[in-house]
């Protein structure tokens, strides 16, 4: 695995630590994440980090097609969220929040947000 995709992926679980206003505890992912070393682990990590990709590479929120990594950012930390069992409302908050502010987009029409949500929540659900 690409060590700077791996690091990306470390500071976005640190950050969602961090986010106290999200709400989300993910101290016991993080240590486990620190400790991926088995091909497996790490294989199924880019599955669903290009799951996560193709999601948003489809939907295109900016309007235009982007470079395969713009999400990335966006795909790390809802992984993060995911693997300590968020709710589908979080994820959903979390796609929104980041859309506005980091991307620096107005607002996205909450079917949009809503239809995205859904796609990964079911990817998601259907992964166990």
């Amino acid at each position: 695995m690409d060590i700077a995709i791996w690091d990306n992926f470390k500071n976005s679980i640190e950050r969602t630590a961090l986010d106290a206003a999200g709400g989300f505890k993910v101290g016991n992912l993080l240590q486990k994440m620190s400790r991926l070393e088995s091909k497996n682990e790490r294989k199924q990590f880019k599955i669903e980090e290009r799951a996560l990709k193709d999601i948003f590479n489809e939907w295109q929120p900016i309007g235009f097609t982007t470079p395969d990594d713009e999400y990335d950012c966006l795909v790390h930390n809802l992984l993060s969220v995911l693997h300590v069992g968020s709710e589908k409302r979080d994820i959903a908050a979390r796609i929104e929040k980041e859309i506005e502010h980091h991307f620096g987009l107005g607002s996205v029409q909450e079917k949009e947000i809503e239809s995205v949500t859904n796609k990964i929540w079911e990817w998601w659900k259907s992964r166990i």
